[in-house]
């Protein structure tokens, strides 16, 4: 995360903690969508009544599973011919007491509130109602990069509320607002505005989401004898390998590979995407130097073979957000090696430089190509 993009995050959540809201900007999907966001633990009439007026959208409120079960909130009915919404909706709710119509600014205030308190009661709400809840990923942003997981994540950060209240930004004539739009809207009124790229950086920067859980030596046919880890996802129940060549001294420029795993690719081969011939190609290179580093990805998350194999009848890419998440998971592996500098061995051209905001600098790029093999 630049300097400026750190600046502005602290900013935001400097603002959520006086009670304040942020604008919060999807820069990772084709929507450009945003919202405005505030705490929801024992939010005011006035606030709720300011986002209303600046927003316009639908009012949510982003909830756990956990905590939607405790409140007993069940999902909405999905409508006909629909088989998978883009946002878990859960049944419309109110306040069972201090609400008169629902509709006003204290009465919303009033039905947040008691679905931000510390210990759910259901017996305080009654269904329907004119606050909408959205159901939010465990993990948040490192798992889902959306507007409800990022609203929920920011407030968790800047205050310990587990629930948020967002109202999408529309325009005077009720469209999403553009880039320019919401960027006028926050000078005008003087509301911070971040990017869900920057949460998701902050979460990576902050958060030790790996642990060690095993080691031992591998003996390899292109790399010789290296030490292999195994480290566990706190987001996910898989596993991560990193494959370590000598050792790993202060201060040294290691060589290193961070790849994600790809089933069909890695052990049958193929050029699309030529998964195989690049851990091969990495591993003898490694090999050849006083000491490397291949941190190898897992996926486990379900329906990932039947995705590898929709990626594989098309060109492989891989978007924005997913690519932030593997460098952050992979520069934490690597920090926990004790590695401070690399020459990363990547198959793009591009100069990468976001691995830098996690702890690890890059002091130089080796391209990988198939006549390393030769």
């Amino acid at each position: 995360m630049t300097e400026n993009n750190h600046s502005k995050l602290n900013t935001a959540l400097d603002q959520l903690k006086k009670g304040e809201p942020v604008i919060i900007r999807d820069d990772l999907s084709t929507g450009k969508t945003s919202a405005l966001a505030a705490c929801g633990c024992g939010i005011k009439a006035d606030l709720v009544n300011r986002i209303l007026r600046l927003s316009g959208g639908i009012n949510y409120v982003t909830l756990t599973r956990q905590r939607a079960e405790a409140f007993l909130i069940p999902d909405m009915p999905a409508l006909k011919g629909q088989k998978n919404a883009a946002r878990a909706a859960l049944v419309s709710v109110e306040a069972r007491e201090g609400v008169t119509t629902g509709i006003s600014a204290s009465d919303r205030a009033r039905t947040i509130s008691v679905l931000a308190e510390r210990e759910p009661n259901p017996r305080k709400i009654v269904k329907p109602g004119h606050i909408f809840p959205l159901l939010v990923k465990d993990g948040g942003v490192l798992v889902k990069s959306a507007l409800p997981e990022a609203a929920y994540d920011l407030v968790k950060a800047a205050s310990n509320c587990r629930v948020a209240f967002f109202v999408e930004l529309l325009n005077r004539a009720g469209d999403l607002m553009s880039v320019d739009e919401q960027e006028q809207l926050s000078k005008q009124e003087g509301i911070p505005m971040v990017a869900i790229s920057d949460i998701i950086r902050y979460r990576l920067e902050h958060e030790k989401l790996v642990e060690r859980v095993a080691e031992a030596r591998l003996p390899t046919d292109l790399a010789g004898e290296l030490k292999s880890y195994v480290y566990r996802s706190k987001l996910h129940e898989g596993e991560h390998l990193a494959l370590v060549k000598g050792e790993i001294k202060p201060g040294q420029t290691v060589l290193a590979r961070v790849q994600p795993e790809f089933t069909f690719g890695d052990v049958f081969g193929g050029d699309t995407p030529p998964t195989r011939w690049q851990l091969e190609n990495a591993l003898k290179l490694i090999g050849q130097s006083e000491s490397g580093v291949l941190v190898y990805l897992r996926r486990t998350a379900l329906g990932e073979l039947r995705k590898q194999v929709s990626d594989w009848q098309q060109e492989f890419s891989k978007k924005p957000a997913a690519m932030m998440r593997e460098y952050g998971l992979g520069a934490q592996i690597l920090r926990d090696l004790g590695v401070e500098k690399i020459d990363l061995l990547t198959t793009s051209a591009k100069k990468l430089t976001g691995i830098n905001t996690f702890g690890i600098e890059i002091i130089n790029q080796t391209t990988l190509s198939r006549t390393h093999l030769n």
